[in-house]
């Protein structure tokens, strides 16, 4: 067997094999609100085996998004100032 597929151990992280899928922008999110829709489910699932799977990067606010159908993270209120 290949050592592509054996058991690999980064750190304290155990990982089934030393496959890994690279973070990339899917334009998988519902529109302005950013919202991940079923297509995220439907591409991530035959890809859960990898070794390690690095999610695509997250928008802070929709107003920032780079990408139409790019995630944005909710509930964010923005950096904090102090009094």
């Amino acid at each position: 067997m290949s050592v592509l597929f054996k058991p690999t151990r980064i750190r304290r992280l155990q990982l089934p094999s030393c496959l890994s899928v690279a973070p990339m922008t899917r334009a998988r999110s519902s529109g302005d609100d950013g919202v991940p829709t079923d297509k995220v489910t439907t591409y991530d699932g035959p890809r859960v085996g990898a070794g390690l799977n690095i999610s695509e990067g997250v928008f802070l606010v929709a107003m920032g998004k780079g990408c139409p159908d790019a995630p944005v993270l909710r509930g964010y209120s923005g950096p904090r100032s102090e009094p």
